[in-house]
Order: C-alpha cells, then sequence, then structure tokens
C-alpha cells in the first residue's frame, strides 16, 4: 500500500467534534463524510468480503442496498476523492426502540485510507451509542477483517451460527453501553 505523502484535510460534517479536531490542524482526515442518498449505494464498489457477505445473506446487491438505506434512522456516505468509501448508518431494531442496528459496507477505496476510516468509525459508534444502549447486528463468519474490527470497536461475538436464506455462518456482534 503505497502511503500518502500530502496532508489531507478533513470536510467531515456529521460529526462536530472531528470537524473542531480538524479545525484545530489534529486527526486531519482525507476522507469527506456526507449524507448517504441511494445515488452513493448505487455506486459503492463493494471490497470482496462485503459482496462474499451479501451474497451469503442471499440477497442481491440492490436489494441489501435498498434495505439498509430504508430502513436507517441516519446514514453517512464517506467519500475518497468523490469515490463512495463507505456507507455506514443505523436503523431501528423495532418501532419499540431501545435497540439499534449498526451497519456498513465498504467499497474498495476505503483500502487507501485506514486510519481515517478506523477513527471515523469509532466517532460513528459513539454516535450510535449515544441514540441506543444497545447495539446489534449479524457478521460473516468468514469475514475476518469485519470481526477484527467489530472487536476493535468493542462489540462482543457470539459464536456463528447458520442464519439468512443460505443458512451460511454469522456471528451476532454486540455492543451494550454500560
Amino acid at each position: 500500500m503505497a502511503i500518502e505523502q500530502r496532508e489531507p484535510v478533513c470536510t467531515a460534517r456529521p460529526f462536530a467534534h472531528v470537524n473542531a479536531l480538524s479545525a484545530a490542524g489534529a486527526n486531519r482526515s482525507a476522507l469527506e463524510i456526507v449524507p448517504a442518498t441511494i445515488e452513493h449505494a448505487r455506486r459503492i464498489d463493494l471490497r470482496p468480503g462485503d459482496a462474499r457477505e451479501i451474497e451469503a445473506l442471499g440477497v442481491g446487491l440492490p436489494e441489501a442496498l435498498e434495505m439498509s438505506m430504508s430502513r436507517a434512522v441516519w446514514a453517512d456516505a464517506y467519500l475518497l476523492d468523490g469515490a463512495v468509501a463507505a456507507l455506514v448508518g443505523v436503523s431501528v431494531q423495532s418501532i419499540l426502540g431501545g435497540e439499534g442496528v449498526p451497519w456498513l459496507l465498504t467499497g474498495r477505496p476505503v483500502d487507501r485510507c485506514k486510519r481515517d476510516f478506523l477513527r471515523l468509525t469509532k466517532a460513528g459508534v459513539a454516535r450510535m451509542r449515544r441514540q441506543f444502549p444497545v447495539l446489534t447486528n449479524f457478521v460473516h463468519a468468514d469475514y475476518l477483517q469485519s470481526v477484527r474490527w467489530l472487536r476493535w470497536l468493542g462489540f462482543t461475538i457470539a459464536p456463528a451460527q447458520p442464519f439468512g436464506i443460505n443458512g451460511a455462518l454469522f456471528h451476532r456482534a454486540t455492543l451494550r453501553t454500560p
């Protein structure tokens, strides 16, 4: 992986604390964060692990994107030089509330800005935790990079069990606010 030599400028909007850090000259990011749209979802060039996870669920990409976007309480697009690096959001488990369902789809550009991605997703999960005392979703057991990322974020990873139309193995990932 090539290391970018220039000092990127953070243009993130939804996370005020990230903007404040950027204004102070710290924690600059090459990623721009904007409210996600269906157009962003159509433009994402998924990383292979994300594509395999969607396939394992037994749904097509357009259906998976539409489900994620239409059920979101909020959704952001992470852009790198105009390309969609990631789509991240949170949905509600039920109309009774209390449990959020975080979701993330990563595009190939995210590999060019891994540190920024990690820092911004940590801020995004903190934002979710302020809204929901429990965050839970499922992750494909074969997507080890995603499982490691969820553990790094503090999620508890349950043993893999069959899930979805195809019965592929998925872990339940849960994060509870103390």
